[in-house]
C-alpha cells in the first residue's frame, strides 16, 4: 500500500507526540511499587538464574531482561531510567504495529486513526516507560494475533514460521500470553467454521493442520526453554513445590504427575505462584471499588471492577469512538468480513474482559487488560473508510473529539497513571472511585518531599487522629492496606489540596 508524504508526517506527528507523553513523564519519577521485582528478575535471567524466589515474583518473566540489559550502574538513585527506554521503544512498535494492521484492513485513514487513538491513551502512555511485563504483553497479544490473521490471509511457510516465532516469544511476556493460543484456535475456526460440520471438516486439511500446529508447538517450547536458560525442562509434576491448591491438586493425579513436562521449572512455578497469589490475595491487600472494600482470598474481587476501570479510566472521547465505530460498523456489516477481520479485533478483548471479571481476584488496576486497547482501536480505523461521504459538519465533530481527546490527556501530564476522565470533575475525589494502580503506584516520593519543603508544618500519615494539614497517600486512605486506620479521616472531613494525584491534603480543624 502506498503512503503519501503527507501520511507519514503524520505517523511522524503521533508518534512525537506519544514520545513526548512517555519520556516527559519520567522527570521525577521514582520506582513505582512492582519495578524494582521486575528489574531485579531481569538481572537474574541475564545472569542465567530465571528462578523465582517468592511469591512477589510471580509475574516476573524473562522480557524484563530487556530493560536490565541497559543498565550500566544499578547503584545510581536513577538506574531505572535507562532501563525504561525498552519498554518506550516497545510501546512505539506496538504503535506502528497498530498503524500497519488498521492501514491493511481500513486504508491509510483507518490506519492513522487507529494510530493517534492509540498516542494519546493515558493508560498507554503511563505503564508505557514503566519496568513491567503489561506494555510487553500488549505488545505480544497484538503481534501474535497479526501474523497469524496474516498467514491465515495469505498463506505460506514463512509466514507460518514468523507467527509461530512471534507466538513462542509472547510466553516470555506476561502469563496472559498463555491465552494466545486459545485465540489462534477460535480464530482457525470462526475462519473456516460453517453450520456444517462436514463443511468445516471440508475446508480444512488436517495434515496440513497437523503440521502447521507441530511447527507451532516446537518453536514455542524451543522459545520458552531458550527464554528461561534451558533450566532444568522436563521436571514431571511431583518433583514440584507448588503452593497453590490447584496445581497441589494436579500433583495428586497418578499417572498425569509423573510425566515430564517439556517446559522449564521457573515456567512452571510462574504458572504456580500467579494461581496461588490470586486464590490467597497475596501480594495485593484489599480490593477497593467505589467505596467498598473486598477483603484478599478467593471470590473476593468485584465482577463490575474492569468495566468500572474502562468507564472512568479512558478517555471519554475515545468511549464515544468506539461506541460509534460498533454501531456504525453494525449498519454497515455488509460491507465488511466479520469472520475473517473484525473477529480477530472484537471477540479477544470481550473474552479477556470475561475471564478478568469473573475469574481473575487480582482487581487491582486497569494494567492488567491493557492488551485489549490495541485491537480495539484497529478497529476504529473502520470509521474511517467512508471519511470521504462524512458531511463536513461529522468531519468537524470527529476533529473535536480528537482535540477535546489531546486536551484532556495533556491536563494531566506528567501523571499519567493518576488519569480520569472527565466523569470524576473533581481530581482530588478520584480515590473515591479506584486506587491502586490506577491512581497511586508510587513513584511520587519528589513531589512529596517539594510540598513538604513549601509547607513544613505538614503532618505525614500520622498514626491516629490529629488536628493540623494531614498528608495520607490515597492507598492507605482508603483502606487498601488497614481499614480501620483512617476511618476517622475519610469519613469525616474532605481533601482540600492533592499531590501528584497520588496523596491528598486534609485540614484538619482543632
Amino acid at each position: 500500500m502506498r503512503i503519501s508524504i503527507y501520511s507519514k508526517l503524520l505517523v511522524i506527528t503521533g508518534l512525537a507526540i506519544l514520545l513526548f507523553f512517555s519520556l516527559g513523564s519520567l522527570s521525577h519519577q521514582g520506582p513505582t511499587i512492582d519495578e524494582p521485582v521486575h528489574f531485579a528478575y531481569g538481572v537474574k535471567v541475564l545472569q542465567g538464574l530465571p528462578i523465582r524466589a517468592s511469591a512477589r515474583e510471580n509475574s516476573t518473566m524473562p522480557v524484563s531482561a530487556l530493560n536490565s540489559l541497559l543498565v550500566q550502574n544499578t547503584s545510581s538513585s536513577t538506574y531505572l531510567e535507562p532501563a525504561r527506554y525498552a519498554t518506550v521503544f516497545f510501546l512505539c512498535l506496538l504503535a506502528l504495529l497498530v498503524f500497519c494492521w488498521g492501514c491493511e484492513l481500513y486504508g491509510v485513514a483507518g490506519g492513522l486513526f487507529s494510530l493517534f487513538l492509540f498516542c494519546l491513551d493515558p493508560n498507554l502512555i503511563a505503564h508505557g516507560h514503566l519496568v513491567t511485563t503489561d506494555i510487553y504483553a500488549a505488545f505480544g497479544v497484538t503481534a501474535s494475533l497479526y501474523s497469524f490473521w496474516r498467514f491465515l490471509k495469505y498463506g505460506g511457510i514463512s509466514r507460518a514460521f514468523l507467527s509461530a516465532v512471534i507466538v513462542g516469544a509472547s510466553q516470555l511476556m506476561k502469563y496472559t500470553s498463555l491465552w494466545i493460543y486459545v485465540l489462534l484456535l477460535m480464530m482457525i475456526i470462526i475462519r473456516f467454521w460453517t453450520w456444517a460440520p462436514k463443511d468445516f471438516r471440508a475446508k480444512i486439511n488436517f495434515r496440513s493442520f497437523l503440521k502447521y500446529f507441530i511447527l507451532f508447538a516446537v518453536v514455542s517450547l524451543f522459545i520458552i526453554n531458550a527464554g528461561f536458560c534451558f533450566n532444568r525442562p522436563f521436571v514431571p509434576l511431583k518433583d514440584y513445590q507448588f503452593q497453590s491448591h490447584s496445581f497441589q491438586s494436579l500433583q495428586k493425579i497418578q499417572g498425569i504427575n509423573s510425566v515430564p513436562l517439556p517446559l522449564p521449572y521457573p515456567f512452571i512455578q510462574g504458572l504456580d505462584l500467579c494461581e496461588y497469589v490470586n486464590q490467597s490475595g497475596d501480594q495485593f491487600g484489599n480490593i477497593y471499588l467505589r467505596g467498598r472494600l473486598h477483603g484478599p482470598g478467593l471470590k473476593k474481587g468485584f465482577k463490575s471492577y474492569y468495566l468500572m476501570a474502562m468507564l472512568y479510566k479512558v478517555p471519554l472521547a475515545t468511549l464515544f469512538l468506539l461506541m460509534i465505530a460498533l454501531v456504525v460498523y453494525f449498519f454497515h456489516r455488509r460491507y465488511y468480513h466479520f469472520r475473517r477481520n473484525e473477529a480477530v479485533l472484537l471477540l479477544p478483548p470481550l473474552l479477556f474482559l470475561i475471564y478478568c471479571s469473573f475469574f481473575i481476584n487480582a482487581n487491582v488496576g486497569i494494567r492488567h487488560i491493557l492488551l485489549i486497547f490495541p485491537l480495539l482501536y484497529v478497529f476504529c480505523g473502520s470509521l474511517m473508510v467512508t471519511w470521504r461521504q462524512y458531511s463536513p459538519f461529522l468531519k468537524t465533530g470527529f476533529l473535536a473529539l480528537m482535540g477535546y481527546l489531546f486536551l484532556s490527556v495533556l491536563s494531566y501530564f506528567p501523571h499519567f497513571i493518576s488519569y480520569f476522565n472527565e466523569l470524576v470533575p473533581d481530581r482530588k475525589m478520584s480515590y473515591k472511585v479506584l486506587v491502586d494502580s490506577n491512581l497511586d503506584w508510587g513513584g511520587k516520593e519528589w513531589y512529596l518531599t517539594q510540598y513538604i519543603q513549601a509547607h513544613p508544618e505538614s503532618i505525614l500519615r500520622p498514626e491516629g487522629p490529629r488536628s493540623g494539614r494531614i498528608i495520607v497517600d490515597v492507598n492507605n486512605l482508603v483502606g487498601v492496606y488497614d481499614p480501620e486506620k483512617y476511618r476517622w479521616l475519610r469519613d469525616h472531613f474532605k481533601p482540600v489540596d492533592q499531590i501528584a494525584y497520588a496523596y491528598l491534603v486534609f485540614d484538619v480543624p482543632i
